[in-house]
C-alpha cells in the first residue's frame, strides 16, 4: 500500500488511492518509481522510433511532463528563482510560496527543456539508458529528504519525518544499487555508462545544504529541482 501512494502521489499512473503520510514512510522506495518510469519511457522510445527524431524526442519530453503531473518542474521552476535571486530567509520563503512566475524562473526552466530535448535527441540512439536515468533521478528525492536539515513544515517535513531511520537508509541503498545494476543487462548500458549514472543523485546532497542555508528547512521545491537537474545531469554522463 505504501509504495501505491508514492507512485499516486509522484506521478499520474492509477495505482489507487492512498495517503501522504504512507507516500512519507515509502519515500525509501523511491527508485521503483524511477523504474516504471523509465520503462514506460523506454517502450515509448522503441514506439516512436520510426518516426522524425524531433518528433520522438517531442514526444518523450511531452511524456516526462504529463507522467509526473508537472510536480518536478513545478519545483524547479520555484527554487531556480529562490537561486537566481539569491533569496534568503523571508526573501526565500516568500518567493517559493508565490503563484507567479518570475523572469528567471521562466529563463532557466526553458534552459532545462532546451537542454532536456536536445539531450533527449542523442540518447534515442540508446533508449534503454532512459531507464538507469529515471532511477538515478528519482532516488535524488530521497538523497535530498535523507541529506536536508531543520524541521520545517509542509509535505517535506512529513517526507523527512517519514524517512528517518537507518533501516529504512540502508533499504534504500539496497534497492537503488540493485535497480542500477540490473539495468546492465539492456543493450547499450554499459557498466562505465551505468556506473557514473548511478552517482548523479548524489547532485541533490548540496541542494539540501543550500536550502537549509537559504531558508532552514527542507523544501518540496528544491527536491523537484533535484529531481530534474539529476535527470538532465544523468541523461548528458550517459550519452551514447
Amino acid at each position: 500500500m505504501g509504495l501505491r501512494s508514492l507512485i499516486s502521489f509522484l506521478t499520474i499512473i492509477p495505482a489507487g488511492r492512498g495517503s501522504l503520510e504512507e507516500a512519507s514512510r515509502s519515500l525509501y522506495l523511491s527508485p521503483v518509481v524511477g523504474l516504471i518510469e523509465g520503462a514506460i519511457a523506454v517502450l515509448l522510445a522503441y514506439a516512436l522510433e520510426d518516426l522524425p527524431r524531433h518528433v520522438a524526442a517531442a514526444m518523450l519530453l511531452a511524456y516526462h511532463a504529463v507522467v509526473t503531473g508537472g510536480l518536478h518542474l513545478d519545483g524547479f521552476s520555484d527554487y531556480v528563482e529562490v537561486l537566481a535571486s539569491r533569496a534568503r530567509g523571508e526573501d526565500a520563503e516568500r518567493i517559493i510560496k508565490d503563484p507567479r512566475r518570475g523572469s528567471f524562473s521562466i529563463t532557466y526552466t526553458t534552459i532545462l527543456l532546451i537542454l532536456r530535448y536536445t539531450l533527449l535527441l542523442e540518447v534515442l540512439a540508446r533508449p534503454t539508458l532512459l531507464l538507469p536515468s529515471y532511477i538515478a533521478a528519482a532516488q535524488s528525492l530521497y538523497v535530498y529528504i535523507a541529506a536536508s536539515r531543520g524541521r520545517g513544515r509542509g509535505l517535506a517535513a512529513m517526507f523527512k519525518a517519514g524517512s528517518s531511520g537507518m533501516r529504512k537508509r540502508i533499504y534504500n541503498t539496497i534497492i537503488y544499487l540493485a535497480l542500477q545494476a540490473s539495468t546492465l543487462q539492456l543493450p547499450g548500458a554499459g557498466y562505465c555508462r551505468v556506473a557514473v549514472i548511478a552517482v548523479t543523485p548524489l547532485l541533490a546532497v548540496p541542494v539540501a545544504i543550500d536550502s537549509w542555508r537559504r531558508m532552514g528547512r527542507p523544501s518540496g521545491d528544491a527536491a523537484g529541482f533535484s529531481y530534474e537537474v539529476v535527470l538532465t545531469s544523468a541523461l548528458l554522463v550517459g550519452l551514447p
